[in-house]
């Protein structure tokens, strides 16, 4: 296991949210990032986020027309690569150019308190003193 420098400067060094997690799980192999990190055509944590605002009308149940907006983030060069081909949204198949994208503020910052947590996390367990493992054997009869 890392110590506490070890794991600070290995975190410290990582340029990408991508490799920022590795380290994160290298001492937590069961961490899992929050879905709306990550991006829906990799499944991976997004570094460069995307997104662009959809919006339609709805009636609700009293009968009133209402304007649902929904939101859709990508990793930047997943979604600027689908578009080198395709003029859609690869979910909605809603026609999608790369004007419409606009950095995601929203989901970079989520992103980065998301990441600051779990380091925190990790750093508080890293400064916890190891327990050592108790031998019965070792345990004289009373």
């Amino acid at each position: 296991m890392l110590t506490l420098e070890e794991f600070n400067e290995k975190y410290n060094a990582c340029a990408t949210n991508t490799e920022r997690l590795e380290v994160l799980q290298e001492i937590d192999p069961d961490l899992d990032v929050k879905e709306d990190l990550t991006c829906p055509l990799t499944q991976n944590i997004m570094d460069k986020p995307v997104s662009y605002e959809t919006s339609h009308e709805s009636k609700n149940s009293s009968g009133k027309t209402i304007t649902i907006k929904n939101q859709y983030a990508y990793e930047k060069n997943v979604i600027i690569k689908w578009l080198n081909d395709h003029t859609t949204d690869p979910l909605t198949r809603k026609p999608l150019t790369a004007s419409m994208l606009k950095k995601d503020i929203t989901t970079i910052n989520a992103t980065n308190v998301w990441l600051d947590s779990q380091v925190k996390k990790i750093q508080e367990m890293l400064t916890q003193p190891e327990i050592e493992a108790l031998n019965f054997n070792d345990i004289e009869d009373y």
